[in-house]
């Protein structure tokens, strides 16, 4: 059987930040304070590459480094009440 969601084309940089943005506006819209999030290293990379502008360059670095097989990690989002 042909798997339909797997094939040789690479989503680009561009289409992953938007998608990690659409998944941010979709999880500030969540009433849970809590949730676990499941994905994959590429896709944090993309979603965390796009902030720290506004930290020191040690959590920059630590926000946007690769993250580890199997790693866990916490994080806290505020949206500054923008929902």
């Amino acid at each position: 059987d042909k798997d339909e969601f797997y094939g040789d084309d690479r989503e680009s940089d561009e289409d992953c930040c938007a998608r990690a943005r659409t998944f941010l506006e979709w999880l500030n819209a969540r009433p849970e304070k809590c949730i676990a999030v499941v994905t994959h290293s590429s896709f944090l990379r993309h979603l965390f590459g796009q902030f720290g502008e506004r930290q020191t360059q040690a959590d920059k670095d630590n926000l946007q480094r690769l993250a580890g097989n199997c790693e866990l990690r916490s994080v806290v989002l505020c949206s500054h009440g923008n929902k």
